[in-house]
């Protein structure tokens, strides 16, 4: 599915908007015939990609795939596994019990340590006593959540939607990754977006390089930053409006706030050195656009 002509980040495919929609399309037309995809959508802050993802969820929702969406915590105290324990939690209450117990089956104890909604509707998910040690558990629950949505998505497709991995967990990540590399044979959509750049914990760091092991497909939002540069230079003593700027720099399909181009423009500045109370590159004419002063 990447595009033979796509150029590469990082050795990962890089597509834009129109692009991604369009791979977004044949991941989810393959899902409809039996074949799951893990897509990673990876960009700078207020690029873009909870927005694509969303986009996506439509386009999933349009063929008749239910999407459920679960995101990371960046300010500390969440269990582990919370955006997998809010996607459990999630799907659980639209099923009726008896559904819910066949998805569950015998994984249901180890369900229910994470899912609140699991440990409370099946009186069969009563933690069991055991001696497993750590590595074992862990290990189990990993296969046993995997298994409960690979079982969903066999009786009717799914997307799953987890938000912000950059302030993931180590354990989701690896559950990420196992259940990333069953996908093929079963109609489950994954998908997966971070900040490449703002992954400060080496552990979490190793862990996302595990994904590559499931092959996902990644689309990469990158690029805008440089581009507005080079259009503001190329316009140089002339105010480009901010509306402009993302219509040339980006394309006239973007469907993101305009508030996102204020990032790049500050990220621009700060590699430049200049100072938004004085700038001595790039003036903001309030209510308008930007103009790079000519040298």
């Amino acid at each position: 599915m990447t595009p033979e002509a796509a150029p590469t980040v990082a050795g990962l495919p890089f597509v834009g908007r129109d692009a991604a929609l369009a791979e977004f399309d044949g991941v989810l037309a393959a899902a409809g015939q039996g074949r799951g995809a893990l897509v990673l959508i990876r960009g700078e802050a207020g690029i873009g990609k909870t927005t694509l993802a969303a986009r996506a969820a439509d386009r999933a929702a349009a063929r008749g795939i239910a999407t459920r969406f679960g995101a990371c915590w960046l300010e500390g105290g969440a269990p582990a596994f919370w955006p997998w324990a809010q996607l459990l939690d999630a799907h659980a209450r639209d099923l009726d019990g008896d559904e819910l117990q066949r998805l569950a089956g015998d994984a249901a104890p180890a369900l229910a340590t994470i899912s609140s909604a699991l440990a409370t509707r099946l009186p069969a998910a009563e933690a069991r006593p055991g001696a497993q040690d750590p590595a074992t558990a862990r290990f189990a629950l990993l296969a046993a959540v995997a298994g409960f949505w690979l079982r969903a998505a066999d009786q009717a497709p799914l997307l799953l939607a987890l938000e912000d991995l950059h302030w993931a967990d180590v354990a989701s990540v690896l559950l990420l990754a196992q259940l990333g590399s069953e996908l093929a044979d079963h109609p489950l959509v994954v998908v997966g977006t971070l900040r490449g750049d703002e992954v400060a914990d080496d552990r979490l760091r190793d862990a996302l390089a595990e994904l590559n092991r499931a092959s996902p497909l990644v689309l990469e939002l990158g690029g805008l930053s440089a581009g507005a540069l080079a259009e503001l230079v190329r316009h140089a003593g002339e105010v480009v409006t901010r509306e402009d700027l993302i219509a040339r720099v980006w394309d006239e399909n973007w469907f993101g706030s305009t508030k996102t181009l204020d990032v790049h423009v500050g990220w621009l500045r700060r590699k430049l050195g200049d100072d938004p109370a004085s700038p001595g590159w790039i003036d903001t004419v309030r209510g308008v656009g930007y103009r790079f002063r000519e040298p």
